[in-house]
Order: C-alpha cells, then structure tokens, then sequence
C-alpha cells in the first residue's frame, strides 16, 4: 500500500485518493493451524455452535471444544493446545459466560502469552 502526504490530499475540490488492500482469497497464509479459537460457555453451546459452522462454512479453520475434545481428553491440555494453535482467540460472552471455568482457562491462558 502507498503512503499519502498531506500534498497530495490537496485535490482541487475532488475526493483524495485512497489506497486500499488487495482484496485476499480465503484467510490469509498462517503458522497457526487454526484461524480462530472459539471460547464460551458450555450453556451457550448452541449458539456458538451454529457461530463455529458459519466461519467453517466462511473458510476458517475453527476450533471448537465440541469437535476437538474427546472422551478420555484432559480438558486442559486441550484448552491449551487450542490456544498455542489459534491466530484469534474469540472470546463469546454473554451472562452465562461470566464466571464459568473453561472461558476463565482462556482468559488466564491468553493473558500469561
């Protein structure tokens, strides 16, 4: 993108000129292995489900608790794991998400990053 000075904002009367991005396919090339880490709380699991298969469906690699933790998983380890992997940690509040644990987990995991 090119820089504008001042001078150049100097048109005549007509709309200065305005550098945007080149428009990007998809998400954009990444070292993480997903674009976005979805916390929330487990009683608002529908609504942040039908969120999880709207950014899927939009080409983003979406973590979510419901199709990456298993039986057996240390809830933790994976909470964890998650975030290491995730560019964007979405947090999903609501009054069902203050106080609950797994977004306390995040929280504290993202803020010692």
């Amino acid at each position: 993108m090119q820089s504008i000075s001042p001078n150049d904002l100097k048109t005549g009367g007509k709309d200065p000129p305005i550098a945007y991005p080149a428009p990007m396919a998809g998400p954009a090339p990444t070292r993480y292995r997903y674009d976005v880490f979805l916390s929330h709380s487990s009683a608002d699991k529908p609504v942040v489900r039908e969120l999880a298969e709207r950014l899927r469906a939009a080409g983003l690699r979406v973590w979510f608790d419901e199709w990456l933790i298993r039986p057996g998983d240390l809830i933790s380890a994976k909470l964890e794991e998650g975030l290491e992997h995730s560019a964007v940690l979405l947090f999903c509040m609501s009054a069902n998400a203050f106080g609950s644990p797994p977004s306390s987990r995040s929280a504290c995991a993202t803020v010692i990053r």
